[in-house]
């Protein structure tokens, strides 16, 4: 998915339940040229479904509008188990898990839409995360500016 940050409609909690929620406190914050990038580590979504845990998050913000964001999604095994009346044991043993938590997806939101890349492909330690994250980002909004930590 390529958006263009400066035509591009401000994200929405509507177009999909899983977008992250913005309005929460990043747990940092970063500059790119023009944009300004905010991390959000276990933050609900914008729609308040808790059936998606978003585990990492980067929203990149243009003129103070979220417009793309990349996130670590994991299914909340135990509000599926409730929304689907199924046993969680089951769904535990259908996704492969002990716990109550999927493997992580990696998913893109942008102009409207949303794009699921497939698994995590790094550790979930932020040095090695974030990295990937920002590589996902940036070739996303189409800048190759340095990223800048605001905090």
């Amino acid at each position: 998915m390529l958006v263009n940050m400066h035509f591009a409609p401000a994200l929405s909690g509507h177009d999909y339940p899983s977008v992250p929620d913005w309005t929460a406190k990043p747990m940092k914050r970063f500059s790119c040229a023009d944009v300004t990038i905010n991390y959000y580590r276990n933050v609900r979504t914008a729609s308040g479904e808790d059936y998606v845990c978003i585990a990492h998050s980067l929203v990149a913000f243009y003129e103070n509008e979220p417009r793309f964001a990349v996130s670590v999604e994991k299914q909340d095994l135990r509000s599926l188990s409730f929304l689907l009346g199924q046993p969680l044991k089951d769904l535990q043993k259908e996704y492969g898990v002990r716990g109550y938590l999927t493997e992580g997806v990696t998913v893109l939101y942008g102009n409207g839409e949303r794009e699921e890349l497939g698994p995590l492909q790094s550790e979930e330690k932020e040095e090695f995360l974030l990295p990937y994250l920002f590589d996902i980002l940036l070739d996303g909004i189409d800048y190759i500016e340095d990223v800048v930590p605001l905090d």
